[in-house]
Formats: structure tokens, C-alpha cells, sequence
């Protein structure tokens, strides 16, 4: 399944939705890109995620990207697997459940099929001896610069060693030393990252990792 369409990481206000000039710039019909997820996801496909993404337009204030889409239907393999996330991130869901890195995990046929699919496959180890990997952010402050950054393929949730949570096509304010880790690579494949500061320089505040970091 490969898709190309725009799409929107914010609800769309119904003055939006039904303005004719931005219906006829494929705007105003933009679909919540976590509500596009779902409905793939419902349909029984599988490694939803975004192969490319970029810019369309901005409306007050609210970005819309053309992005495309890939997902598989996925034929039930021979066998049950056991499988290992090896990171870069520290948890990761699925579908098919729950992952810790560098934890032994049995799953059924089907599971193992996915996760042999190109999307999953950098973050797997059929085996229960798997190398893992992490990235961790600088040990500096934090700069807010406008960065959101959205999990945009393959995992429903993943968390890195800093203990940010990202959701399938829910934005977060993100620092830029967290933008640093989710930019390498790893990350940069799963993670699309928007700045909403619009060009505009940002004379930031360092602030410290807190209660009140993008945890």
C-alpha cells in the first residue's frame, strides 16, 4: 500500500475544513495524520510509516505536509520467533505488543513476518543474543527553538533514553538537544521534525531537564 497525500498533526477547525478556496487546494479535506494512521492500521496492514514528507502549506498558524505513505499486508510466517529490540530507543510499541531493548521477546508467526519487513528490520534481532544500541543527548541545558517533532512510521510508541514518549502522529515540543538525538540516524527515519518558529530566530532561554521538560 503506497499513498501520497496531505495531511495535517493538528485537529483542522471546521472554518477551515469548509473554506472553498482551501477544499480546492486539497487543504481544507486534510485528514489528522494520527487518524490516517489508525485507519491503515485497522485495515490489518502492516509498518505504516512515512517515506517522504515535506512543507505544503501553513495556515494560521496550523502546518499541513504532503507526505507518502507505505504499509504491507502481511502473510502469516511458518513459525513463532524470538526477537529482540536492539534500539537506538529503550521501549518500543507495536501492534504486536510491547518491546524493551535488549530484552528476549517470543512472538507469533504473523508478528514475525512483520517485523521482518524493511521498515522493522534496523530494530530487530531474531535471536536472544542481540548488540544494542543507544543515543544519548548532551549533558547540557535545554533551548526550546520551536522544534515539534512527531513519530511518524512503524511504531505506534517509542521512548528514548531520556524518557521522551512519542505517539504515532502526535507532535511534542521537543529541545534541541532531544531534536539532535531524534536527527540522528535511527530516529530520523521514524521521527519527523517541524520547526513552528517559522524562520523567525528564537532568543532562547537555557532552561534545565525538569517536570517541565518535554517528557
Amino acid at each position: 500500500f503506497v499513498i501520497s497525500d496531505i495531511v495535517a498533526f493538528a485537529p483542522v477547525p471546521q472554518y477551515i475544513r469548509n473554506d472553498r478556496e482551501l477544499l480546492r487546494r486539497c487543504i481544507g479535506g486534510a485528514m489528522e495524520f494520527s487518524q490516517f494512521a489508525r485507519l491503515v492500521t485497522d485495515a490489518g496492514l502492516h509498518g505504516f510509516g512515512v517515506v517522504n514528507a515535506k512543507g505544503y502549506a501553513r495556515i494560521d498558524g496550523l502546518d499541513f505536509m504532503s507526505v507518502t505513505v507505505v504499509a504491507h499486508r502481511v502473510a502469516a510466517g511458518a513459525r513463532s520467533a524470538t526477537v529482540t529490540l536492539t534500539g537506538p530507543m529503550s521501549r518500543a510499541v507495536t501492534t504486536f505488543g510491547e518491546f524493551l531493548r535488549g530484552v528476549p521477546q517470543t512472538v507469533g508467526a504473523t508478528a514475525a513476518a512483520a517485523l521482518r519487513l524493511p521498515v522493522y528490520a534496523p530494530y530487530f534481532d531474531f535471536g536472544e543474543s542481540a548488540e544494542t544500541r543507544s543515543i544519548l543527548p548532551e549533558a547540557t541545558t535545554c533551548k526550546y527553538t520551536g522544534n515539534f517533532a512527531a513519530l511518524t512510521a512503524a511504531f505506534s510508541e517509542i521512548e528514548d533514553d531520556d524518557g521522551h514518549v512519542l505517539r504515532l502522529g502526535e507532535p511534542l515540543e521537543v529541545c534541541d538537544k532531544t531534536t539532535a538525538v531524534l536527527s540522528r540516524r535511527g530516529y530520523s527515519e521514524l521521527v519527523t521534525i517541524q520547526n513552528r518558529a517559522a524562520g523567525r530566530g528564537v532568543d532562547a532561554l537555557d532552561v534545565l531537564c525538569g517536570d517541565d521538560c518535554c517528557c
